[in-house]
């Protein structure tokens, strides 16, 4: 890692909010296992007059209520469009189309609290110009949990040096 790096990341990347902030509820029917559309990020505009990013960490990061032995799953993924429509889901680099995780657990005895994020690294070198996150919480319960939901797009990567490297 270079010096410039070491002293002034912020020079080097660009964190966009992509999700926002909502409270879902799984008594109702449009939020429950139903997926949510993020922002359409425009890359061109992340940084004007640089190139595109060629990297980019997404991050989701909620807060839950959950009933006494309930849980929620998660799903979540990165899609990709070249005129903000007509999305198609984009890999991370792994090779991974949609993230997945659990919370909650069937062997609670009282109600179930937290908070967490969820992270993937996308390789944006095919990407097209827009992109945007999608997400969905499928709640074990019907009518008593929630969860706070945002979500972050870190863009790196830019195969030009950034101008500023104040304080190196």
């Amino acid at each position: 890692m270079s010096l410039a790096m070491q002293k002034d990341i912020g020079s080097f990347i660009r964190t966009v909010g992509c999700l926002n902030p909502i409270v879902l509820n799984s008594s109702v029917g449009s939020e429950d296992n139903t997926e949510q559309n993020g922002l359409s990020i425009d890359r061109e505009l992340v940084l004007p007059g640089q190139p595109l990013q060629l990297s980019a960490q997404a991050a989701l990061f909620y807060s839950y209520s959950l009933a006494t032995a309930k849980t929620a799953a998660i799903t979540w993924n990165l899609q990709h469009s070249s005129a903000a429509s007509s999305w198609t889901d984009f890999n991370d680099i792994e090779g991974t189309t949609g993230q997945s995780a659990t919370i909650g657990s069937t062997g609670s005895t009282a109600t179930q609290t937290g908070n967490g994020t969820l992270r993937a690294n996308f390789s944006l070198g095919a990407a097209k110009r827009y992109v945007r996150m999608q997400y969905k919480f499928n709640f074990s319960a019907t009518a008593t949990d929630d969860a706070d939901v945002g979500g972050v797009l870190v863009f790196g990567g830019y195969d030009t040096t950034p101008a500023s490297t104040a304080g190196v």
